[in-house]
């Protein structure tokens, strides 16, 4: 089989494995794909290029698995940034350090909120507490019995604080998010073309 028969049937088998995604990316990663195996048959390199592209199917899966991590990232939407990370976690280490990272901060955000909330509602439990000699300081939620030798020192304040530093450090968790997702997909670009 010639060099440009193989790269017909490569790409033909392709684009069947790609067949649920959009014609246009569909279009568009062929004509990459294409480029790319051209590129290494003039070079004298085209067995080892579709080796490293591995079958049709599995090529077709990194696509897809691509596409996706883009669509979430072009979203920008919170829960579908937090589900591509989780979904790619068990086999990404960017993907599973990206979760770890957001989920942290989103459950900072979440438990500041909480304590702002509380603030509202049970006043003297929450709050930034400080002991008798200025060396330890607490911020929260305490039992009212267990807040002896304390001083809350924030008053109501630490409403308005709280919900800051929540929404803060749950748009850093999605920066933190958005950041792995953008490195995930140069990192499998990279690795198509190899």
């Amino acid at each position: 089989m010639t060099d440009p028969e193989r790269i017909e049937s490569y790409t033909n088998d392709l684009a069947k494995a790609l067949a649920p995604v959009a014609t246009t990316d569909r279009d568009e990663i062929i004509r990459e794909i294409r480029a790319h195996l051209e590129q290494r048959a003039d070079e004298g390199r085209l067995t080892e290029a579709l080796e490293g592209l591995g079958s049709p199917q599995a090529c077709a899966r990194a696509f897809r698995q691509e596409l996706a991590l883009q669509d979430a990232f072009d979203d920008g939407s919170p829960v579908r940034t937090f589900r591509a990370l989780l979904a790619n976690a068990a086999r990404n280490v960017i993907a599973s350090v990206g979760l770890f990272v957001t989920g942290l901060f989103m459950l900072i955000a979440i438990g500041l909120a909480f304590t702002a909330f509380v603030e509202i509602v049970s006043p003297q439990t929450t709050g930034l507490w400080v002991n008798a000699e200025h060396s330890l300081i607490l911020f929260g939620t305490l039992d009212e019995g267990r807040g002896d030798g304390f001083t809350e020192i924030l008053g109501f304040w630490y409403v308005p604080l709280a919900l800051l530093a929540a929404v803060i450090l749950f748009v850093v968790g999605q920066k933190s998010a958005r950041l792995c997702l953008g490195l995930m997909i140069r990192r499998n670009r990279k690795q198509h073309l190899r």
